[in-house]
């Protein structure tokens, strides 16, 4: 009897001691996304552009295009990219890679239409010359927006 007590307090020890786990360290680890990173779970917590929806489609010769969605409302958030290699990224992906350039990007509704399109040209990494150039923005306001080239 006394051997099973010392047994189930040594367990209980045991189990006690490997219980750290839950323990979080206050540092932060390298793991963790820097305090200015959106995720795409949070963006519908906020608005961290000044649109709620940006859809581009630039056409290139030969049948090459290049087409962003992205649309956040109070109930969903959406986010694709089919690029020249046909191929599609979508949801956390697309947000992801879409994020740090609508960041970068810093034109309103009040924005003269040659200057939105040479900066979504430039901060996007695409080149002229295009067949066509169409972009439609809705900005946090409701204010809708096309721009056509």
């Amino acid at each position: 009897m006394k051997l099973l007590s010392t047994s189930f307090i040594l367990l209980l020890l045991l189990l006690a001691g490997c219980n750290n786990a839950n323990n979080q360290s206050s540092e932060p680890s390298q793991n963790e996304p820097a305090p200015e990173s959106i995720s795409y779970q949070q963006i519908n917590e906020s608005r961290p552009f000044n649109f709620n929806r940006f859809e581009l489609e630039v056409d290139y010769v030969d049948r090459l295009s290049y087409h962003i969605d992205y649309v956040n409302l109070e109930n969903r958030t959406e986010a694709r990219i089919d690029d020249f290699d046909r191929q599609k990224v979508t949801g956390e992906e697309a947000f992801n890679q879409l994020s740090p350039h609508f960041r970068e990007m810093s034109f309103d509704e009040n924005t003269p239409e040659d200057d939105v399109i040479s900066e979504v040209l430039t901060v996007l990494g695409l080149e002229a010359p295009y067949k066509e150039f169409k972009l439609e923005v809705t900005y946090q306001d409701g204010t809708e927006v096309t721009y056509e080239d």
